[in-house]
Formats: C-alpha cells, structure tokens, sequence
C-alpha cells in the first residue's frame, strides 16, 4: 500500500506577506482541504500556526460563520517541557553525532553552567522563548554560534546568545507589526537601548 506525502513546508515563504487576499487564500486552502475528506483512503493534516488561524477567522468574515464547524477538524498541539527537552535532546544528538563524534551528546553536556546563580540554563531558554519549538531551537542554536569552536556553552557564550536572541525577537516583532502601523521601530530600538 502506497502512502504519498506532499508537504508544502517552504510555501509560507512563498506567501504574499500581507497582502490584502492572504487570509482569504489561506481560508479558500482551508475549506478545500476540508473538502477533500469525500476522498476514500485519502487523509489530508495540515499545520498551520494558531496566530494565523486566528487572524484569517479575524480578517476574513466567511470564515467567522464557521467557527464551531472548524474546531470539529482541529487538533490542538500544546508543547510541554518535557517535549521540548526531548526536541533539544534529539537535535544535539544529531548535530554532534554527525558534526563531531560518534559518542552521544546532551544538553547537560554542553550547558554544564546556569545563566545566572537563579536560573538552569534549560529552565531560562524555555521560559524566555515562551515555549514554543523554533524559539527553542532558535535560542539553542544562537548559543552554539557564539561558542563556535569552544566544547561547552559559557555564561559569556549564554549571555552573547541572549543578546542576539533577543535582537531576532525584536526584528520579528518589528516586521510582524509594521503593516499594523506607522514604522514605529526607531521608537522601540532607541528605548531598549
């Protein structure tokens, strides 16, 4: 029995970032997705993220109607800690498994300080990435960068990270509410600094 997958994961780069008719082709995708269940041994999942799903159910009023018909087609997915640990775990292994050594590699291993006398290394980066998985992996990989080269994550290296992710964040916040508003990003840059 033959299973084929298609995953589209690159069209959201694709995408025409807000465009007057984005939400309208995300909820035309949506409802032919849900068209597609008449199809026998056809099984259609689609991921997608819940501020963009909510922003389509927001901007796009057909859609508004059909609340409670949509929620009989979704899955909610909430991470844990305990997920995200085993994300983090998983990609380590395989990073340094395929970049280093052939010996299993942790997160232990390479975060062997706490950010601070307060906080674990692990509890700070779920905490301040809100737990959500790219955010993790994100504030994960910038401590690698800026310990290129060095065998474990120093508070130095945790901190230069910190600063850089933080940097992304704002950029990202930035970009995301620019069409909202006048370009207010001088304002902001100039009072976290």
């Amino acid at each position: 029995k033959h299973r084929p997958f298609t995953c589209p994961e690159r069209a959201a780069r694709e995408f025409p970032q807000h465009s007057r008719h984005d939400h309208t082709i995300i909820h035309c995708l949506f409802e032919a997705c849900k068209g597609l269940r008449k199809i026998r041994n056809l099984k259609v999942v689609v991921s997608i993220r819940n501020d963009v799903y909510e922003k389509m159910n927001m901007e796009y009023p057909p859609s508004q109607g059909q609340l409670e018909k949509n929620e009989d087609y979704i899955v909610r997915i909430k991470w844990t800690r305990e997920q995200l640990w085993e994300l983090v775990e998983k990609r380590i292994g395989h990073l340094y498994r395929w970049k280093y050594t052939k010996d299993n590699v942790h997160f232990v291993d390479l975060f062997k300080t706490s950010y601070d006398n307060k906080k674990r290394s692990w509890v700070y980066i779920v905490e301040r990435s809100l737990m959500r998985p790219r955010d993790v992996i994100k504030y994960v990989n910038f401590c690698f960068s800026t310990a290129e080269g060095k065998s474990e994550i120093s508070k130095t290296d945790f901190r230069n990270a910190e600063k850089v992710y933080s940097d992304d964040r704002l950029e990202a916040l930035i970009s995301q509410l620019r069409h909202f508003a006048m370009d207010l990003s001088p304002v902001w840059r100039c009072g976290l600094q």
